[in-house]
């Protein structure tokens, strides 16, 4: 491959990654509604690398020149492949997880505080007693709008596929 076709593999790579960032929204959206949220993340960030370092050993082998190859601004293949595939997946491992759940642990929890972010669009929180101290959740405006403290809601404690644990609203039938 000569420069010029380098150059628009690297041009590629970098749409995928500005693509990838839709990944981060999936993956970040009520995000502390997992118990384990920061494994989580290590895990997805790892599996991303992994995955990364992965493919660019396979274009290596396709294309040998890609192994030494830098952009204008400096940066290699494999910086562009780990950038886009940590993204992609926190947001599909996440996708993944809720996908198949395991085990459901429904209960009722008490509101025992409410609060909501200072920003232009904020997050709005509840937080519970789970008996081994409190927990901040995140349902979004209008759950924040018809509870209040005291109120009694019905959480499920669900655990996906991968092992992960997160919280959902009993859904009324």
């Amino acid at each position: 491959m000569n420069k010029k076709q380098l150059d628009n593999l690297s041009f590629y790579l970098s749409v995928f990654g500005i693509i990838s960032l839709i990944f981060l929204a999936i993956g970040l959206h009520n995000m502390e509604n997992y118990t384990d949220w920061l494994l989580f993340t290590i895990t997805s960030i790892v599996c991303g690398i992994l995955v990364g370092f992965i493919i660019f050993r396979l274009i290596c082998i396709r294309i040998p020149e890609a192994k030494s190859y830098k952009s204008v601004k400096g940066y290699g293949f494999l910086s562009q492949l780990i950038f886009a595939f940590m993204l992609i997946s926190f947001g599909s491992l996440r996708l993944i997880n809720e996908s198949k759940i395991t085990k459901t642990d429904c209960k009722p929890y008490t509101i025992i505080q409410m609060a909501k972010s200072g920003s232009r669009r904020p997050s709005y929180y509840i937080f519970i007693d789970k008996g081994n101290g409190k927990e901040r959740l995140s349902f979004g405006k209008a759950f924040y709008e018809m509870h209040h403290i005291g109120d009694t809601i019905d959480l499920c404690y669900q655990k996906g596929i991968l092992g992960f644990t997160f919280c959902k609203i009993k859904s009324k039938k």
